[in-house]
């Protein structure tokens, strides 16, 4: 577990130092959402490695290993967070709550990984249904709940 958390930190930190360049130009909600959706599966393990820390990190690694994991991890977070506040202009509060509706958006997504279909002659609509059992469709579908309110603030 000790060596999987320090890979799942380096990872994550690969990872948003990734996306953060690659909005840098503040583009658009939608284009954001999708930027956020590509970056994540660059890494093959990455959200595997979400998944393990989930499932596994509060049990199996010892006390002073979870500190410090949980520890970088938040600050790994922060560093989201200041990216969604200057990208998508929200404030500090609303910046950690988008991160944690990304985060958790790309967990459930993350289990329609499975980048093989089975190949079979399916009637059109099935076919349709299938096809939308998918990362990107279901990360996208989950983060475009999130809009800006008339107010100017996500919700």
């Amino acid at each position: 577990h000790e060596i999987l958390a320090a890979l799942f930190l380096k990872t994550m930190g690969e990872w948003g130092r990734r996306l953060g360049a690659r909005v840098a130009h503040g583009p658009e909600y939608a284009a954001f959402c999708q930027a956020y959706a590509e970056t994540l599966k660059q890494d093959t393990l990455l959200i595997a490695l979400m998944h393990h820390a989930h499932q596994n990190f509060d049990h199996g690694l010892p006390d002073e290993t979870y500190q410090e994991t949980l520890s970088s991890f938040q600050r790994l977070l922060e560093k989201q967070a200041d990216i969604f506040c200057d990208v998508l202009s929200v404030d500090n509060e609303t910046a950690s709550q988008m991160v944690w509706a990304f985060y958790t958006a790309a967990l459930g997504a993350g289990h329609f990984m499975s980048p093989a279909k089975k190949l079979a002659s399916l009637p059109k609509e099935l076919g349709q249904f299938r096809d939308a059992l998918s990362f990107d469709t279901l990360f996208l579908n989950i983060v475009a709940q999130i809009k800006r309110s008339p107010e100017g603030r996500f919700s």
